[in-house]
């Protein structure tokens, strides 16, 4: 539960769009379909409260939604990354950190590799263990 204290408000935090309640057009110069299995050019994908609401062909928006222009960029649907650690960071220091980061501290870290992961294109994540072997082991002191 602690573990939950420490990570939760840094996923509030950073999760919050900064537009959620308006309404947003990406314009992608090309946009992979993988259920069809092509690479479409000129689409223009709506996003209506964080979901997609529509893609369809063309190069311009009429509207008052936001235009986001990716036209020079490829989009493509949210990546999975099946093996990670985000509360792991190899560095010179690693050995050392084992003994001097708290909590706190690798709360913070996941955090701030959850936020590098999502930028890379990655949407979902399966976390394979933390340098405390599971948020079990964080709650037996309690």
């Amino acid at each position: 539960m602690k573990y939950l204290i420490y990570v939760l408000p840094f996923l509030l935090l950073n999760m919050q769009p900064v537009f959620a309640d308006q309404q947003t057009v990406l314009k992608c110069g090309k946009l992979i379909d993988v259920e069809a299995r092509k690479v479409l050019s000129g689409q223009l994908i709506t996003v209506d409260h964080q979901r997609i609401s529509a893609i369809r062909s063309g190069d311009h928006y009429k509207g008052d939604a936001q235009v986001v222009d990716l036209s020079e960029y490829t989009c493509l649907p949210g990546l999975i990354d099946m093996h990670v650690h985000l509360m792991i960071a190899l560095s010179a220091a690693y050995e050392l950190e084992k003994v001097t980061l708290g909590a706190p501290d690798l709360a913070y870290l996941a955090a701030r590799h959850a936020e590098l992961t999502l930028m890379a294109g990655f949407t979902t994540v399966r976390d394979l263990g933390d340098r405390f072997g599971g948020c079990s082991r964080l709650t037996q002191s309690d």
